[in-house]
């Protein structure tokens, strides 16, 4: 009786356990680090609904924002329940993270072994998931809570899935549909899920009533694909509402900017050449970096006509080898369809490509390299040994490339410096490296990098101008910070923050008339800040301006 427990320990307890520990090991250096500058504050630190912690009214305006274009209720409860037991403690933030990661990892394990009966192509794949060093941007980045709660989402999801297959309940099915709904809450990206379960249908599960597999064999458990579509409807449902309100959210904020370089033809051409791009950083993960600005360079007709042909055959490959390994084609289709919210088509903000994006696609060509291992083994075994050490060598490589990652994203000067370092004219690094050094007063470096950022981008980087205002105006040299602060205007005369440093220039040079004159601007964008500058016009207010960013949220 004791083996007979030992045994089943070993085969169902001890996997999940170890592929646990390796990912919460290889991610504990990341409890040093701190907030970064690149929505951590705005996010969480300076935002008022989320550092007053848990209430009621935090609560309703996280079910009705649609802050910074997104619609994401359970994760910024969550942050907000990180700020009422923790406090700004970032150690607490980045645990949540890298605890939501560690169980995603072990759902994903069972998950898998759940569906196909193959422990070692599912601990490859979990462990793939866990460690590459392309996932460090989703856990070590504290505002990218929303990336490893809808993962978790994600994951639960499928596996209730499975048991609703199993044994078709409207019980089970009403689990699928909250499970997925508060994937929703946790991130958009999700609502691809639907399309990826049908996937997960034809294999490993086998529903589809001409298909083969390991779950096939069960009772009444094939069914047309008319059938299967069908029994989805719901999620679809789901995940068009939210679709569409997201999309409406990024319209508000200005989100989605105009065509840049030319036409929707160029998103398109930037999106092929990032399916390639994605897949040459996961083979080969350097040079990583938390922002890559769009380069017309590289989005020539070859590296375009280059990524189309690359792609066009590896989906013809799949699709000739599907009835002989369908995991490629399955593994293959999960990467493109979970990339399509986020791959450029439809633009979200000025990035070429993002790594957090990879967090979830990923899992797809994941699948296809452990289960293509694991049946070259079945039919040469001898290259048994071979492989086995070739995965350890690649997951040890993985794992430090995953630690030094991490140390990349301590703070943000060490986090900036590396994506100028590995990136070309990347002034939203610069930016965001010159307020770095403004946070520690270091203002003759930070001037120098908003300069650079207006150099290489004006169009862009117009946010410098407003930045440089502020230094200027800090250190008193009021003729520099009010032509600044008109340049930032020109170029962005929704600007709050420039408007109150422009009339609180003005009030210090005694232009009384002209600081009301940015007062009554103020009064139409923001009744708040108009209030604030009216009352120190007046002697009795501050110029301090950092409870209002550009988009002019009070935060």
């Amino acid at each position: 009786m004791k083996i007979f427990l030992m045994n089943q320990f070993i085969q169902r307890r001890l996997p999940a356990i170890i592929v646990a520990t390796i990912t919460f090991c290889v991610y504990i250096s990341v409890f040093s680090n701190g907030f970064i500058n690149l929505d951590d504050l705005t996010y969480v630190v300076e935002n008022k609904h989320i550092a007053d912690g848990i209430s009621v009214n935090n609560i309703i305006w996280a079910f009705t924002t649609l802050y910074d274009g997104n619609w994401f209720p359970l994760t910024w409860i969550t942050h907000m329940v990180d700020i009422q037991f923790f406090g700004l403690d970032p150690q607490w933030h980045h645990l949540g993270n890298v605890v939501l990661h560690t169980a995603s990892t072990v759902l994903l394990f069972l998950v898998l072994r759940r569906m196909t009966r193959a422990m070692w192509p599912s601990i490859g794949v979990a462990l793939l998931f866990a460690l590459h060093p392309l996932h460090v941007e989703s856990v070590a980045w504290v505002s990218e809570r929303k990336d490893v709660l809808s993962a978790f989402f994600w994951m639960l999801t499928i596996w209730l899935y499975i048991s609703y297959a199993e044994k078709r309940t409207v019980f089970r099915y009403t689990l699928v549909m909250l499970s997925f709904l508060l994937g929703l809450m946790s991130k958009t990206m999700v609502v691809t899920l639907p399309v990826v379960l049908l996937l997960l249908d034809y294999w490993p599960m086998a529903r589809f009533a001409s298909a083969s597999g390991i779950m096939g064999t069960m009772p009444d458990g094939r069914r047309s694909w008319q059938l299967l579509l069908g029994e989805k409807l719901p999620l679809f449902g789901m995940s068009v509402i939210v679709a569409a309100a997201t999309f409406y959210a990024q319209r508000t904020v200005g989100g989605m900017p105009p065509f840049r370089y030319g036409s929707l033809l160029f998103n398109i051409e930037n999106s092929l050449i990032a399916y390639t791009g994605y897949l040459k950083n996961m083979i080969w993960p350097t040079d990583l970096s938390v922002f890559y600005p769009i380069n017309p360079e590289v989005v020539t007709i070859g590296n375009t006509l280059y990524s189309f042909i690359f792609l066009v055959t590896i989906s013809l490959l799949c699709v000739w080898a599907r009835r002989r390994h369908p995991y490629l084609l399955i593994g293959w289709l999960w990467y493109v369809i979970t990339l399509l919210p986020v791959i450029g088509i439809v633009h979200f903000g000025p990035q070429a490509m993002a790594d957090r994006y990879t967090y979830i696609p990923l899992i797809g060509p994941f699948i296809a390299i452990s289960w293509g291992a694991f049946e070259f083994i079945k039919i040469y075994p001898t290259t048994r040994k071979t492989l086995a050490a070739v995965s350890i060598v690649v997951l040890l490589a993985l794992s430090v490339a995953t630690i030094v990652q991490i140390l990349y994203w301590h703070d943000s000067i060490t986090l900036f410096e590396r994506a100028i370092e590995v990136t070309e004219n990347n002034w939203k690094a610069r930016l965001s490296l010159g307020r770095a050094y403004e946070e520690r007063n270091q203002y003759e470096e930070a001037l120098m990098q908003y300069g650079e950022a207006l150099r290489i981008d004006p169009f862009l980087s117009n946010g410098a101008y407003t930045d440089m205002g502020r230094i200027y105006l800090k250190t008193g040299d009021i003729d520099k910070a009010i032509s600044s602060l008109k340049n930032g205007l020109w170029v962005n005369a929704t600007s709050i923050e420039a408007h109150y440093m422009l009339g609180a220039a003005y009030q210090r040079i005694g232009e009384i008339d002209l600081a009301l004159e940015e007062c009554r601007a103020l009064n139409e964008l923001n009744i708040d800040a108009a209030r604030e500058l009216f009352a120190l016009i007046n002697g009795k207010g501050t110029s301090d301006t950092s409870g209002y960013n550009n988009q002019g949220k009070a935060e």
